[in-house]
């Protein structure tokens, strides 16, 4: 490929390099590995080689939106694999405010800045994580290189692997956002679904560290022995046929008000807010229910189906509703965001540790197995993309998951 400076002077970098693509079209999904331009950094820019990005269930959401994955048509050349799935109606009605649009898929990584603009020069040469869902949209690490805003990378030690701080932001600012909400808020225990993810494990660390009770749920009795080796001390396992009286004992000891849950479909919003109710019931009876405020926050979509309630089993106060990260950050400003990511920084090798069942290529994320493999959503499925490295297993399986 040839080769253009920035308007900084700073090394030439590649006019054009490779990355993954989602587009919908009225009757198909198109996810591919194209050859698109690499812009030049303007000011307070610089273009970040990436080494790294892993998969998150949300860059599933972008990669595949509505679309099923076992509709798939995989073909294109090796170098540049295409994949093409038709969209039903109830997909294209999902998707219709993405038509026609090419979205860079992709929300963090890590990786060398190479070239930069005016006021962002001395970051040439430096490590850096990369978070590309600033307030710019979405630019996508999967690619080979990226253009960003200098405030959206955070420097690393020369000390710590690119591959080590790919996965530094989403993951471990969510959970924090979480301890952070509850403490906003004034509640004193919280309650997580989906909890043997590599979040849910970071989360369990946290806890321990900050004092915070945690009730987890789970739904394998293998996720529920994992988070125990870790320190968990409240997990039920959803599965169990004791889960609704494991739930109700479990809050009753931590006296947990609020829940944050990653499924977001189904009875479980319903299941958690019916199980902090009894245990209000417990301690002051009424025939209206109790005036013990209780929320459930979903944050993900594990579940895409609808969200069961039935309203009146609740109580008097009670609340459902989305969760976002960034918004918790805003709320608690820059100072204080700051010092989170020091602490994840601090504590990148332990409690924000993330491990990885495989290490891929861009062309192979796109390949049938590959695709299979990582939108399972598995515990010990999280794939790593790394777009200038050689693929290869960079952990070992069964510890880290969505």
């Amino acid at each position: 490929m040839s080769a253009a400076a920035d308007t900084a002077g700073t090394p030439p970098i590649p006019e054009r390099a490779l990355r993954i693509v989602s587009t919908a079209t009225p009757e198909t999904l198109e996810i591919a590995v194209v050859e698109a331009p690499v812009a030049k950094p303007g000011p307070g820019e610089v273009v970040v080689r990436i080494d790294a990005a892993p998969i998150h269930p949300s860059d599933q959401m972008v990669l595949l939106g509505a679309a099923e994955l076992a509709d798939a048509r995989f073909g294109g050349a090796p170098d540049r694999p295409r994949v093409e799935i038709s969209l039903s109606p109830a997909a294209r009605r999902a998707m219709g405010h993405r038509m026609g649009i090419a979205l860079p898929v992709g929300q963090e990584g890590a990786g060398v800045v190479v070239a930069a603009g005016s006021g962002a020069t001395s970051l040439i040469g430096r490590k850096v994580a990369v978070l590309s869902s600033g307030p710019g949209g979405m630019r996508g690490t999967y690619a080979e290189y990226l253009t960003v805003a200098a405030d959206d990378c955070t420097p690393l030690p020369d000390t710590v692997p690119t591959v080590d701080a790919a996965a530094m932001f989403i993951n471990p600012l969510t959970a924090l956002a979480i301890v952070k909400t509850l403490r906003l808020e004034g509640h004193t225990a919280l309650i997580h679904t989906a909890a043997a993810s590599s979040l849910g494990q970071m989360l369990v660390k946290i806890c321990r560290a900050d004092g915070v009770p945690l009730v987890n749920v789970v739904r394998r009795a293998e996720q529920a022995d994992l988070l125990t080796s870790l320190g968990a001390r409240y997990v039920c396992n959803s599965s169990a046929a004791s889960f609704g009286d494991d739930l109700v004992a479990a809050i009753k000891e931590t006296g947990a008000t609020v829940a944050f849950d990653a499924i977001g479909g189904g009875t479980m919003p319903g299941e958690l807010l019916l199980a902090m109710e009894a245990v209000a019931r417990l301690k002051k009876p009424g025939p209206y229910g109790s005036f013990d405020d209780k929320h459930v926050y979903i944050y993900g979509h594990l579940d895409n189906s609808p969200t069961v309630l039935a309203h009146h089993d609740y109580g008097l106060l009670w609340g459902v509703s989305s969760w976002l990260m960034p918004d918790v950050l805003a709320r608690i400003g820059r100072e204080r965001t700051d010092a989170l990511h020091q602490r994840i920084l601090n504590e990148l090798d332990t409690t924000f540790k993330t491990a990885y069942a495989q290490s891929i290529t861009l062309s192979q994320a796109l390949q049938p197995a590959v695709m299979n493999g990582y939108c399972r959503q598995a515990t010990g499925a999280k794939y790593l993309i790394t777009p200038n490295i050689p693929s290869q297993n960079v952990s070992e399986p069964g510890r880290g998951t969505h």
